[in-house]
């Protein structure tokens, strides 16, 4: 970085700080995923149009921002998807864990170990049995269960049928 002269000065945050401030999110420290959904979704909360979306920068920006951003979005995007078509999540150590106590930051963040046990959705419920995965395969179709279609419905991703 070349020497600033006088008339220049660097800034900078922390986007911890940022995204648990007040003065960018209404409940900053509360699990609220509806903050993110559009006026127009069923689950919309108005409480949360006075958060400031732009503030969340997950992979940075600018010159030294992530230059795998939208492949880590679509990867996130498909993972999430598989793992909530095909399992029930249940949390292990549920008081174990406290974000704002454990979690730590060098480099890189030092995360707590969070448990969790998958429970296998049943057939006819998302997941189904090695049959019908491979009716599945060769009609190339994705039709799981109520249950699956009801998630990815809640999630917005319109699922018909």
């Amino acid at each position: 970085m070349p020497p600033l002269s006088q008339t220049q000065c660097v800034v900078q945050t922390a986007a911890f700080a940022t995204t648990h401030s007040p003065r960018y999110f209404h409940q900053p420290r509360a699990f609220h995923p509806e903050r993110w959904l559009p006026a127009s979704h069923p689950h919309h909360d108005p409480a949360f149009d006075v958060d400031v979306a732009t503030a969340f920068k997950p992979f940075s920006m600018g010159p030294r921002g992530c230059v795998g951003q939208n492949m880590g979005y679509m990867q996130a995007r498909i993972l999430l998807a598989k793992m909530l078509w095909r399992f029930d999540w249940e949390l292990v150590n549920a008081g174990e864990v406290d974000w704002e106590r454990d979690l730590r930051l060098y480099a890189i963040w030092e995360k707590p170990p969070v448990v969790v046990r998958y429970i296998p959705v049943g057939p006819g419920q998302g997941g189904g049995g090695r049959r019908r995965r491979r009716r599945r395969r060769r009609s190339g179709g994705c039709r799981g269960g109520r249950r699956g279609r009801k998630r990815w419905r809640r999630l917005g991703f319109g699922v018909s049928g």
